[in-house]
């Protein structure tokens, strides 16, 4: 997905085994998406950012989740089991969604974890990529990205960048047997 497509409803179950469906409603004022995971060193580094701004959106009426695409038969910290501690760290607890077989990853064109997809309250994306600028240090970051992305989405202005490259881990795609 790239800034102007429009999202499409999906249904993924969270870390502890409930169905979301992932829509825009029309109360929300906005959607923002998370692709993560547990054992990324750039998601670990970004935890503190990622609470704070999950826990803006709620108050500001933006629905916040987290996916976890990445095959856990290659990287076992990935795996279900795992998600409820890294749902509590991030502030994601209740929407940290398992993506399995990977179909939402590639349906939205997910790169690394963490990337960021912000949509506005008609369901059309407005951002993708970084959260800010300084995936290490949060005391070094001079341009945040997402947030200023919010705030466009919450006072309907124009986003100033729709793209910013994520920095982060690529997705771990499951290998496919090809024959």
């Amino acid at each position: 997905m790239w800034p102007g497509d429009q999202l499409t409803a999906f249904e993924l179950k969270n870390c502890e085994g409930e169905n979301h469906r992932v829509e825009l409603r029309p109360f929300q004022k906005g959607l923002l998406i998370f692709f993560i995971c547990n054992h990324c060193p750039y998601v670990h580094h970004y935890a503190s950012r990622i609470r704070e701004i999950a826990s803006l959106c709620r108050k500001e009426g933006i629905k916040v989740y987290g996916i976890n695409s990445n095959d856990a038969s290659r990287y076992p910290e990935d795996a279900l089991e795992h998600m409820p501690a890294m749902a509590e760290k991030l502030g994601l607890k209740g929407v940290y969604l398992h993506d399995a077989d990977q179909r939402i990853a590639r349906q939205f064109k997910a790169e690394r974890t963490p990337e960021a997809f912000l949509f506005n309250s008609l369901g059309r994306l407005v951002y993708r990529g970084a959260i800010d600028d300084q995936a290490k240090d949060p005391q070094l970051v001079k341009s945040h990205y997402l947030e200023e992305a919010l705030k466009a989405v919450l006072n309907n202005d124009l986003i100033q960048s729709e793209y910013e490259a994520p920095v982060g881990c690529s997705i771990k795609w499951k290998i496919r047997n090809e024959r």
